[in-house]
């Protein structure tokens, strides 16, 4: 039987794992950003006044 503490740990031995892969695979290549949108100003929040 497996408590909450083992899944909790497993879960967490799995993200490193891929959070490592990940970091390999992408290793020396720089990050790329989102492409611009037509309308920023449409991504915003009106402000409340």
């Amino acid at each position: 039987m497996v408590n909450r503490d083992q899944v909790a740990g497993i879960a967490k031995q799995m993200k490193g794992s891929v959070k490592q892969a990940a970091g390999k695979a992408t290793a020396g290549e720089p990050r790329s950003e989102a492409p611009p949108t037509s309308s920023p100003a449409r991504c915003r929040r009106p402000v409340a006044t």
